[in-house]
């Protein structure tokens, strides 16, 4: 088999592009930097997409320093695929945390992320949030990994009859997230469970939640319709199908498209001339310090100070049917009603927890100030003229 891919991305109606989607063609060494590739074929692929939130610069630097960290452990972390994976998860993680230590004003960005290798065993993953990944096999599109959204939660509710569907489309916390990674410790992930096969004629595909403007049935016919098409231009197809939606709050869309043919698969081979490669160890500066980019000697930064790209745990089931979710970590406000089931909101996706927590920093200390006040004026109360009500 060999495996031809692509990758695109729209910003919708969104100010800013705050997903990350990346390709790798991992070395075959752990010495070998790997390489970074936009489109191409070759006989194994690393893939990502990463969905950024906290705010315009939150979110790039979020998903941007996810996606890199991730392949640059898969690439260097020596043991079988599933090791290799699920530290690479952890490490994407734990760069959040760093980077919010350097820069505290990068407190509360987050991101999604769902990670894969496609290669001749067929297809493995980890992932968090509400990424997705899925296989297009029979003219029928399948999602594989888990969906950690509140609209997940709510769309399970409707399939046990237990919520109008009305109600559950409607829900402003659709987009609210149960599990991210925030650089805190991780509750839950979906761990790599091994590999899934794959057959000539199967597609791959991973998406931002941008993509859930269009239904899977949507989105599996319209790869049906046009399976002869390349991936790259199966990925436009996807993209000017969001697009043409023109939904007033469209939000940043990000695709890769694996498509699995029959034969011997090239070593690296570019797919068109517009196909961009970039060695691995041309973001070493980034990797290792990613908020000071370009300090090594040699490196080319991918993401500048501002976090634009330069270029174009304990695990715990999902929450019973009829069964209270868990409260979510991240939001995204969205218009609508809320339906009479399931937790609050915490926060919102878009802006991120910094803003929760200067926010209720506020209350505490104007709270302090009141009842400090209070205190003062009990004290001293025999001191002052007698009260004119």
């Amino acid at each position: 088999m060999q495996f031809e891919f692509a990758s695109g991305q729209i910003q919708g109606k969104r100010a800013a592009q705050e997903d990350t989607v990346d390709v790798l063609l991992p070395s075959d060494s752990h010495e070998k930097p790997g390489e970074l590739c936009r489109a191409g074929a070759a006989a194994a692929v690393v893939v990502v997409v990463a969905d950024g939130m906290g705010g315009h610069v939150g979110g790039r630097i979020a998903s941007n320093l996810s996606s890199k960290y991730f392949l640059d452990a898969v690439n260097k972390t020596p043991g079988s695929w599933g090791e290799r994976l699920d530290q690479a998860l952890i490490q994407a993680n734990d760069i959040l945390r760093t980077a919010t230590e350097k820069r505290p004003e990068l407190d509360g960005m987050g991101s999604t992320l769902v990670g894969a290798v496609v290669n001749q065993h067929g297809i493995g993953w980890v992932s968090i949030g509400d990424s997705g990944l899925y296989l297009f096999r029979d003219h029928a599109l399948v999602r594989l990994n888990e969906d950690h959204s509140f609209g997940a939660y709510l769309d399970e509710q409707v399939r046990q009859g237990l919520l109008a569907p009305e109600h559950a489309a409607m829900d402003r916390r659709r987009n609210q997230l149960f599990h991210a990674l925030l650089g805190d410790p991780i509750d839950h992930y979906e761990r790599f469970a091994g590999f899934r096969d794959l057959r000539p004629g199967d597609a791959v595909l991973l998406a931002s939640d941008g993509l859930k403007t269009l239904s899977d049935e949507t989105v599996g016919r319209l790869i049906a319709e046009h399976e002869d098409d390349s991936a790259e231009q199966l990925v436009v197809r996807l993209l000017e199908a969001v697009d043409a939606e023109n939904r007033e709050r469209q939000d940043n869309t990000s695709v890769i498209l694996v498509k699995v043919r029959d034969g011997v698969a090239p070593g690296r081979t570019p797919a068109t001339e517009s196909s961009t490669t970039v060695p691995l160890n041309m973001i070493a500066a980034d990797v290792l310090d990613p908020l000071h980019p370009g300090e090594a000697e040699g490196a080319s930064s991918m993401v500048d100070p501002t976090g634009h790209r330069s270029a174009a745990t304990r695990e715990t089931a999902p929450p019973a049917a009829g069964r209270a979710a868990p409260a979510p970590v991240m939001a995204a406000a969205t218009a609508g009603p809320a339906a009479e089931t399931g937790p609050e909101a915490v926060t919102e996706r878009g802006s991120g927890t910094a803003a929760g927590r200067a926010g209720g920093g506020i209350v505490a200390a104007l709270l302090g100030l009141a009842i400090g006040l209070g205190i003062a004026l009990w004290l001293y109360r025999g001191r002052l003229p007698p009260w004119p009500f």
